[in-house]
């Protein structure tokens, strides 16, 4: 404050801010205070023009109203001192009163009193006191009992004593059991209960008025001035609100209207000048000056902008405000030019190192942000080595990206064209910072320093004094490459020989010279070097004050003292700049918490060190404490990571050099040199990693002992993970390379040889030694009698020789019969030890016990019964598929043969499972008990061991949820099934007698007490008359005739819903269930709750459903579902959507497909990485045409976020509707297709269409929940995330229907979420009468949110890692869809009638249809009645899915999926020649797979071609 008064800042708004600005550079003490100082000088400009008070008029000519304020209410009594503005004297007669409680009532004499009614205690009597004192004296809220009346003080002393019990009962809860829950909930309502009753008494009770004498000063009147006090204080503790005040003050308008061109290009100046301050470290203050930049529209310096965020930490913001600079601009993102050539950027003044795109990218680099890179680079470089070298470098491969990028450089250089093209400046630069990041990741320190000086044509080293080019500020990033070489260099010598004979001594005289000239010199020259090594580097500093061995032995004390003091402050540093990373810095937060484990091991070897000889127990007790803090195994080896080990390593090689300690040290070093190698390895460095393996080899094995049998144990397992990781890339003779550089001998633990039998498998020549290792691996690991903390590992090593016997059983290699029991039984082993993967392959099992037996069914047996029963919930629909074929099998076979067996063997585990999951057996059986019991002596429940009253209390809760349904719908339902099985009994399984009796039950029957208000309404109408006369009296049911079934379907369908949103009127048993264990002796659970991710059986927390919300929200659909809120014993609400008349059967596998390709999402490190990956929900399918879908919370349909452009969105679907009045004119646009000359106009007036919404709609309402760019940046990022990942799911799994409807945002997150799957497997493509000839939607207003990246930056590169990663993992999954083949739905089955019908039922499936087809003929044949249809059906299915996933051109699988439509002119425009074709045949004619990258940009530009999208339904909205 006191600098403040002395700068003397102008008292003229728009002067000020300049100034502010101006005076920006304060002390070193009050840099990070700027931001606050500004504020409050800012505030203090309001104070002149805030003098006057709020009400203009004098308040005895203010009309007052008597208004009454609770005193309970403690808001109230706050806001008195806050608006201190004049004399609050109270009268004492009215003081006394309120005392007493009593209360006055006002006569006519009171009317010309002032009134107020705000309750005040003591302390806020007489003269009112200073707001900052007040805000400083304050700390103890006012006593709210001196003025209400004993009967309220009985009242609130019982809600406080309540209160308190719920406290305790609440805590109570946490510790103890399920009684204590439910105790809370009752509680919880009897509290509510009576707080409603406490409020309606109050509400009718009068209460005092506070009285005031007649030209008293009440509480409003006070000035606005006294509402700024509070706020500047605020500012000077608080740096988030000072940034919010400056910048709303600067970009105001009264400010901008008062500045001048002069000030307004003062102002550029001193925010350029600012950015450019070394000081400018704290994120707030570089926030605020972007922010007011952007909103006075300053075109700024990038790479100053970027220069002040890495300072700062301020990434998100700088990102945000060069994107906008870049948009407004119009610059492409990567200029061309040639070397040395400042090129202007689209009328700029800008040069390639200033672009904007190009600084971007350093941004994008500093948040890990690769994908975004590599997409802009590789599509604007005009180098195709340019594009290699990234792709190499990204994928880890430093040494080939090295090669190429110095290749590159040399023909640069000789002045040859390069892929007969000139390189753009971006990419020469480019070629040396590639060159420059691989040297750094391969660790060749010598090297990096060659090319620094180089670079900087450095003649001296950096310690001399001539040397001055280094340490100027604009190559502070080229100083800490060089000091953090010396670092890396000096680590090495304890691991590497050659280090250690070449450059050991090089390395430490210039670090221990840098160290103690720059520390110790106190000439002017070396001050500024003094500062940067003290904040900068203070580790190296002090590792480098050690390294002189003569000043070591010479002054040790004060050598350690001095490094002790170099480390604290770096500890003050590290503070000063966390504090000033700020919220919006997570990414500059993680860096300095890495670099904090430096600093701290730093000083733990220090005060080692102050003793002459440390003790060993003491050394071991450092060195036991270092090897804790070894890097996760799931992080990237980045910079700063590799930077920490290497200082340990160099403290390590201090250990030993001079303290003797060789054994130990060398332990460590060799620890640190596998993890090294672990990291590299996981990036895909694989030259660095196999260093690593050779320098901890070679460092065991140099003949001075030491080495543990763990350690080379880890040493052997690194260098065999080494090896299979480059099999996978490499060569046969590259895998023996890295075995012979780490000199390993394999041991006989289970853990390496299934390592060495990974490596040999990669071998065709090897598969009969692998199967022999890996045998000897699983018996190694079956008796192995280790903790079960390694339980996954063995998990892990019995699931890799298991999926190793499957493959080779597949492909016939070897011809052994034992191989199917020793999948079944290493499998389940797996599963059994909580292997997540094997729990996905549990499908596949349950197929392989269908084609075996003997053997293999006795290792189910006995393996299963160790299997946790929740880790196989999520496949009771395939346990149940599978029991139904077998069901199906026996019925249709006259012996009982295998699927006996295999029946009675998935029984068993069902009954193990049912035990202690009913609910979930009961949901699943209800489904499928007609195929499950057909033919049985018992039904399947009886031969559960479960109580009668579990079960009637499940059936009846399924029963009312299917009484939610509309009983028109229930009946509509019914007699359109009647119908169609009329016109063709042969082809129908449908039970006329058995749907009516039910359709009788819940419609019909006057009598059934189970029925609510609205159906006892509805079986009591004429209508219920006609229908039973018709059909049959009491159920019993007469078969009419076709034209009778017609009239009664059409007088239903005159009939209106019903109204009502109250549960009761639809269910009675619903409306009054009450779980709570005093009135129930059985339990429903909150479904869903154990399907989620594997975690083990934990049944100690479960939920119980205790009640239902009374009140119903109907849907506006076809169907009127219902939203439905169940109250759990944990006091939370459950909210699910009641869906009725559909086959929810395909929701719910879709949604376990999603499942399955999350985990395998997770599991592959670059989507994981990314976290890639698809939102999924919950769906309990309660029969085959009724279930409850879990209601997703704070989200929104695509459709409702247009809103704010309703008009233009009317006027863009009136305008597509002149085109497409109905599906004629679509047949006769396709057709017509076939010239290209209307193709041509019809992709020109679609376009015109589309442009008229802005392309920026659809962002600006997902973005709107942004509060500040870092959480727009990660909205934008989740947005782009969820997008590629729906839709390469949704494109593999043929989802279509897309419509608005259909895909939610979630407001919070802006991640996508896609629902109702009705249209799967390409059947929006082959039924709909106008196909739906796009993949996925990727329309205009999507990726409009992307901007201003598109597909190259933010889309592709995700789809091309989920593609990789799922058609990696093609036999899992294809594993997992088997049940929509195997176990068609309702829907399927009709479909399956339709396709026959138009297609004809005796003809052949196409041959090219089948030849792929991977179901063989006999399990088509058990699962469907009539193979004919059903057959041809699933062929289709079957073909498109594999061409997917074996990455076929999308166009191509398209046209033959519609070649099978059952609309006789879409297939004939489909062939060579029709217009459909035209539209699709541009890229279809590809000859063979593509890889995924390739896949992913064909699928992009089939998704966003106008030719596609000219031609859609119109309520797709293709223009949105």
């Amino acid at each position: 404050l006191q600098w403040m008064h002395d700068i003397g800042i102008s008292s003229e708004p728009s002067r000020r801010l300049v100034e502010l600005f101006a005076k920006m550079r304060l002390p070193r003490g009050l840099r990070f205070d700027w931001i606050n100082c500004a504020g409050w000088m800012m505030l203090k400009l309001c104070e002149r023009e805030l003098e006057q008070y709020i009400f203009d008029q004098p308040l005895e000519d203010i009309p007052f109203r008597d208004v009454r304020i609770s005193s309970l209410n403690p808001s109230s009594v706050y806001m008195a001192p806050m608006f201190a503005g004049g004399s609050l004297m109270f009268s004492q007669d009215f003081s006394q009163a309120a005392r007493l409680g009593g209360s006055q009532s006002l006569g006519a004499g009171d009317m010309g009193r002032i009134r107020a009614t705000v309750d005040a205690d003591d302390e806020t009597q007489g003269d009112a006191m200073d707001v900052d004192e007040y805000l400083r004296n304050r700390t103890q809220a006012p006593n709210f009992d001196l003025f209400v009346s004993s009967k309220q003080r009985t009242t609130s002393a019982h809600v406080k004593r309540l209160q308190s019990s719920l406290r305790r009962n609440v805590q109570s809860v946490k510790q103890t059991a399920e009684s204590e829950k439910l105790r809370y909930a009752r509680r919880y309502e009897e509290t509510k209960a009576l707080k409603d009753r406490m409020k309606a008494e109050r509400s009718h009770r009068v209460e005092i008025l506070r009285k005031y004498r007649y030209g008293d000063v009440p509480d409003v009147r006070i000035k606005r001035t006294d509402i700024l006090k509070p706020l500047q204080r605020l500012v000077l503790l608080d740096s988030q609100i000072a940034k919010c005040v400056v910048v709303s003050l600067a970009s105001g308008e009264v400010i901008k209207k008062n500045l001048g061109e002069t000030e307004v290009k003062g102002l550029k100046d001193e925010i350029h000048r600012s950015l450019c301050l070394h000081e400018t470290e704290s994120a707030d203050v570089v926030e605020a000056v972007l922010d007011i930049a952007h909103s006075f529209k300053f075109s700024l310096s990038a790479k100053n902008v970027v220069a002040a965020a890495e300072r700062s930490g301020s990434y998100h913001q700088a990102i945000h405000f060069l994107e906008k600079q870049a948009l407004v601009s119009g610059s492409v993102p990567i200029p061309a030019g040639r070397r040395g050539v400042k090129r202007a950027v689209e009328g700029s003044t800008k040069g390639v190192e200033d672009s904007d795109w190009f600084n971007l990218s350093k941004l994008y680099l500093c948040l890990g942000e690769h994908d975004i890179v590599r997409g802009l680079y590789e599509k604007f470089s005009k180098v195709q080595e340019t594009r290699m070298a990234l792709n190499e470098e990204l994928i880890g491969d430093f040494d080939k990206a090295k090669e190429i990028y110095f290749d590159l450089r040399k023909c640069s250089d000789l002045g040859e064209v390069i892929s007969g093209d000139t390189p753009s400046e971006l990419e020469l630069d480019l070629w040396d910072q590639g060159i420059k990041d691989c040297l750094v990741g391969l660790q060749q320190w010598e090297n990096v320093r060659a090319w620094i000086r180089d670079e900087l044509e450095l003649k001296e080293e950096i310690h001399h004094s001539k040397c001055t080019k280094i340490w100027d500020h604009e190559n502070k990033k080229e100083l800490d490459l060089y000091i953090r070489s010396l670092v890396g260099s000096l680590g090495l010598r304890i691991v590497d020989r050659e280090a250690m004979d070449v450059e050991s001594s090089s390395v430490q005289a210039q670090l221990s010279t840098l160290a103690l000239d720059v520390l110790f010199n106190d000439s002017e020259a070396f001050q500024e070097r003094r500062r940067v090594m003290q904040d900068d580097f203070p580790c190296e500093s002090a590792i480098g004050l050690l390294l002189d061995r003569e000043q070591y032995n010479e002054s040790r004390f004060e050598l350690v003292k001095k490094g002790l003091d170099l480390v604290k402050g770096g500890y003050s540093k590290f503070l000063e700049r966390w504090n000033s990373a700020g919220i919006s810095g997570p990414v500059s937060r993680r860096g300095l918490l890495r670099s904090l484990q430096a600093l701290v091991e730093s000083e733990e070897y220090l005060e080692l060190c102050k003793a002459s000889s440390p003790k060993v127990e003491a050394v071991q007790d450092l060195l036991s404490r270092w090897s804790g803090r070894m890097p996760r195994k799931d992080v990237d080896l980045d910079n700063s990571t590799l930077h920490v080990m290497c200082c340990r390593l160099a403290l390590l090689s201090h250990l030993k050099g001079f303290h003797g300690l060789d054994v130990a040290s060398k332990d460590a070093a060799v620890e640190v040199s596998i993890a090294l190698s672990g990291l590299c390895r996981k990036r895909g460095n694989f030259t660095t990693a196999r260093e690593w393996v050779r320098r901890a080899g070679e460092c065991l094995d140099d003949g001075s002992g030491g080495g543990s049998r763990d350690l080379r144990e880890k040493l052997q397992i690194s260098g065999l993970k080494l090896q299979v990781a480059v099999a996978g890339r490499g060569s046969e003779g590259e895998v023996l390379a890295v075995r012979d550089s780490a000199s390993l001998e394999v041991g006989d633990s289970y853990k390496t040889l299934a390592l060495e039998a990974e490596v040999l498998a990669q071998s065709p020549s090897s598969i009969s030694k692998a199967l022999a290792k890996y045998r000897q691996a699983a018996k190694a690991c079956q008796g192995a009698d280790e903790p079960s903390r390694q339980d996954s590992k063995r998990g892990e090593v019995l699931f890799k020789f298991a999926t190793f016997c499957d493959k080779i059983h597949k492909s016939d290699v070897i011809a052994d019969d034992s191989l199917p029991s020793q999948y079944v039984g290493c499998m389940l082993s797996s599963m059994s030890l909580g292997c997540a993967r094997a729990v996905m392959h549990f499908p596949r099992v349950l197929e392989v016990l269908r084609s075996v037996h003997d053997k293999t069914w006795d290792e189910f047996r006995s393996r299963s019964k160790g299997i946790c029963c929740r880790s196989v919930l999520q496949w009771l629909p395939q346990l149940f598929s599978e029991v139904s074929m077998a069901t199906r099998a026996k019925a249709a076979s006259s012996s009982a043969g295998t699927a006996v067996d295999v029946r009675a063997l998935l029984l068993g585990l069902l009954v193990r499972i049912a035990s202690e999951y009913p609910q979930d057996v009961f949901f699943a059986y209800r489904v499928v008990r007609h195929d499950v019991d057909r033919g049985q002596l018992k039904p399947f429940w009886e031969e559960m061991e479960i109580q009668p009253g579990t079960m009637n209390l499940l059936e009846s809760f399924c029963r009312s949820l299917q009484l939610l349904q509309d009983p028109d719908q229930q009946l509509k339902d019914f007699l359109t099934a009647l119908s169609t099985a009329l016109k063709n009994p042969e082809g129908s399984d449908f039970n006329a007698e058995y749907e009516y009796r039910v359709v009788f039950e819940d419609c019909l029957d006057k009598t059934n007490k189970e029925l609510g208000q609205v159906r006892l309404k509805f079986a009591t109408d004429k209508l219920s008359s006609q229908i039973t006369s018709k059909l049959g009296q009491g159920g019993r049911f007469m078969k009419p005739d076709t034209k009778a079934v017609n009239e009664l379907n059409e007088s239903v369908k005159t009939v209106k819903g019903p109204s009502t949103q109250q549960l009761g009127h639809l269910s009675t048993f619903l409306d009054r269930f009450d779980g709570s264990p005093s009135t129930e002796v059985f339990e429903i659970l909150i479904p869903g709750q154990f399907t989620q991710a594997f975690q083990g059986s934990a049944r100690d927390s479960t939920v119980k459903l205790v009640s239902f919300d009374t009140n119903l929200k109907v849907m506006a659909s076809l169907r009127r579902p219902k939203r439905l809120i169940m109250r759990g014993s944990d006091a939370k609400e459950y909210w699910w959507l009641v869906k009725n008349g559909e086959d929810l059967r395909q929701d719910q596998r879709v949604q376990q497909v999603f499942k399955a390709m999350n985990h395998v999402l997770r599991g592959d490190a670059r989507c994981a990485q990314a976290r890639l990956g698809v939102l999924t929900y919950e769906v309990v399918p309660i029969s085959q045409t009724a279930g409850i879908i879990e209601w997703v919370q704070n989200t929104r349909p695509v459709q409702d976020l247009f809103d704010m452009v309703k008009t233009e969105n009317e006027k863009c679907a009136s305008e597509y509707s002149k085109l497409y009045k109905d599906v004629g004119a679509y047949a006769a646009a396709l057709k017509s297709a076939s010239r290209a000359k209307v193709l041509e106009e019809q992709c020109s007036t679609f376009e015109a269409i589309q442009n008229m919404i802005p392309s920026d709609a659809l962002r600006l309402s997902v973005l709107r929940f942004a509060t500040d760019a870092k959480m727009e940046f990660d909205m934008r990022s989740n947005y782009a995330r969820s997008l590629a990942g729906i839709c390469a799911t949704h494109y593999l799994l043929g989802i279509g229907d897309r419509h608005l409807q259909n895909v939610l945002i979630v407001e919070r997150t802006g991640s996508l979420l896609g629902i109702d799957f009705g249209h799967a497997f390409g059947s929006a493509v082959q039924l709909l009468p106008v196909p739906e000839l796009m993949p996925f939607r990727l329309t205009r207003q999507f990726l409009g949110v992307l901007a201003p990246l598109d597909t190259e930056g933010l889309l592709k590169r995700s789809m091309t890692h989920v593609l990789t990663a799922l058609r990696r993992n093609k036999e899992m999954l294809t594993q997992t869809m088997r049940i929509f083949m195997e176990d068609p739905t309702v829907d399927w089955k009709k479909y399956a009638r339709m396709q026959a019908a138009a297609l004809g039922a005796g003809t052949e499936a196409q041959s090219s249809q089948a030849s792929n087809s991977s179901r063989s003929k006999s399990q088509r044949q058990s699962t469907q009645s009539t193979p004919s249809q059903m057959d041809r059906f699933l062929e289709v299915k079957d073909k498109a899915l594999q061409d997917k996933f074996d990455g076929w051109h999308p166009r191509k699988i398209m046209l033959e999926e519609l070649q099978c439509s059952q609309f006789e002119w879409i297939r004939k425009e489909a062939r060579s020649g029709g217009g459909i074709h035209a539209i699709l045949a541009a890229e279809a004619g590809v000859s063979a797979p593509l890889d995924p990258f390739d896949q992913a940009a064909a699928l992009i530009q089939h998704a966003t071609d106008a030719k596609v999208l000219s031609h859609t339904w119109k309520g797709w909205c293709p223009w949105v």
